[in-house]
């Protein structure tokens, strides 16, 4: 078991670290989610309008084959006035009417079989896009069930860790953890080695009094990021 207090606060950066690691595949995780479930639902919008154009494509049918009826029943009432005539004026009067029920009807049949065109036409395109809609979806939702089983596992990683940091706190010189915390909510990584005399997170160049500080444990601040400072070499021994 280590006791020694510089290799318990490394030890302590490191599992932070990996607890940085899990937070960020639970955020990529749920970014993916996000994303997939848009796709699905720009699919489920299109099925909508799909289905939409159809029913008022039928209703439109519905109701000129309505109106059809009803100057066919027009008609008829209209012929049926022929066996009632008293004189020829009635009859001229009667004839006039009849042609324009019958010009209505002409015009009538045309709206009938355009409107039927436009429902055929949308039934077509309905089951075109059926034909892969299901599919795609199906797919759509295994990928997020996917990603919702990772990110259940991811954060119950991330809460057994959480639960283990606080032990990982006890014999941490308090002054390290306090400096540490503070620098923690700043940047992503507050402790970072020094590499080739220089800071590895801004290239900064180490004194060497810094270094021979550093080389000693002693916990020194990058001066140009503040970030705190530490030897990859120490903490391996």
């Amino acid at each position: 078991m280590v006791h020694d207090p510089f290799q318990l606060f490394i030890s302590l950066v490191l599992f932070d670290r990996k607890i940085l690691q899990l937070q960020k595949k639970i955020q990529d995780a749920a970014e993916v989610i996000g994303k997939v479930q848009k796709e699905k639902d720009i699919l489920d919008i299109k099925d909508e309008k799909f289905k939409k154009l159809v029913h008022d494509a039928k209703k439109n049918v519905d109701t000129k084959e309505l109106e059809m009826k009803e100057l066919d029943e027009k008609e008829k009432a209209e012929k049926q006035k022929f066996d009632l005539v008293k004189n020829q004026r009635e009859h001229d009067s009667i004839k006039k009417e009849l042609e324009k029920v019958n010009q209505l009807q002409q015009i009538k049949e045309k709206e009938v079989v355009e409107a039927w065109n436009v429902f055929e036409n949308s039934k077509k395109d309905r089951a075109l896009f059926a034909a892969t809609y299901l599919e795609s979806v199906d797919n759509l939702l295994q990928t997020i069930q996917n990603h919702q089983d990772e990110m259940k596992s991811l954060e119950t990683e991330l809460e057994s860790m959480l639960k283990e940091r606080a032990e990982k706190e006890k014999g941490v010189d308090p002054d390290h953890l306090e400096r540490y915390e503070i620098i923690k909510n700043q940047v992503a990584d507050p402790v970072v080695p020094v590499e080739n005399g220089c800071c590895s997170a801004c290239f900064f160049h180490v004194s060497q009094s810094d270094m021979i500080a550093v080389s000693k444990r002693k916990m020194m601040q990058c001066k140009d990021c503040y970030r705190l400072l530490f030897l990859e070499t120490l903490s391996e021994k």
